[in-house]
């Protein structure tokens, strides 16, 4: 998945992540004055707070455009399933958001190959949680109106699958931790979050996204604001 086409919105609309998460890292040996690679790299929101906590960052990511618009870091366009990178020349790997696109064959050897013995993975994802009768449920609903079969709605914020590539790669020491907080939104800024997501910016055809932001505005102007929207934080950590 390209998300180029949606980059600007990326850029203005995505939400950091929770300090909480940092401190929570850090109690893993994730953090401080380490050399990371972040694989799936985008636009770097993971990336920037690292390199703030004195983290030295590599970025990569598919889309140039993406990674121009981080604020540090050392940049590479290539695949997550073949990093130009030296083997075991960083501390740690994080990815975030990106895990479910790469392929689970070949990805997490190609992470392990790169990692110092000892060093450690975070797979992280920061999910928004549609749940009965909220807002992220109705615009769920009106994107698989114009996008059926969109296969990431309805999400529980937890991925199960991260757990057994790391162990099927050879990892050991594999925990997971989960927690929640909410976020609030204008609806200009839910809608533009929504633009983001990978079945309506990225990859809707120009007139079905032109309908689709139609009936979204609409839609939202039901709603009082700010529109408060739970969210679940999910880690998968490993080491080598």
């Amino acid at each position: 998945m390209d998300f180029t086409p949606a980059s600007t919105d990326y850029v203005r609309y995505r939400r950091s992540f929770p300090p909480e998460l940092f401190a929570r890292l850090q109690r893993f040996g994730i953090g401080g004055a380490q050399k990371i690679l972040d694989v799936g790299a985008g636009s770097g929101l993971l990336a920037d707070a690292l390199s703030d906590g004195g983290a030295q960052v590599v970025l990569c990511d598919l889309s140039p455009t993406l990674l121009s618009c981080a604020a540090s870091g050392q940049l590479i366009v290539a695949r997550a399933e073949q990093l130009p990178l030296a083997a075991e020349s960083f501390d740690v790997v994080v990815a975030a958001q990106s895990w479910h696109w790469f392929d689970r064959y070949t990805a997490p050897f190609e992470v392990k190959r790169v990692l110092r013995p000892g060093g450690r993975v975070a797979i992280i994802y920061q999910m928004y949680l549609a749940l009965p009768g909220n807002v992220a449920q109705a615009s769920e609903a009106l994107i698989l109106k114009h996008r059926p079969g969109w296969k990431h709605a309805n999400s529980a914020g937890i991925s199960g699958p991260p757990l057994r590539d790391l162990s099927v790669a050879g990892f050991t020491d594999i925990e997971c931790f989960s927690f929640d907080q909410q976020l609030s939104f204008s609806r200009q800024q839910w809608q533009g979050f929504i633009r983001t997501i990978s079945a309506v910016g990225p990859s809707m055809p120009p007139l079905t996204l032109n309908r689709f932001e139609t009936e979204h505005a609409q839609m939202l102007t039901d709603w009082p604001q700010p529109l408060l929207v739970p969210h679940r934080i999910f880690v998968v950590v490993g080491r080598k």
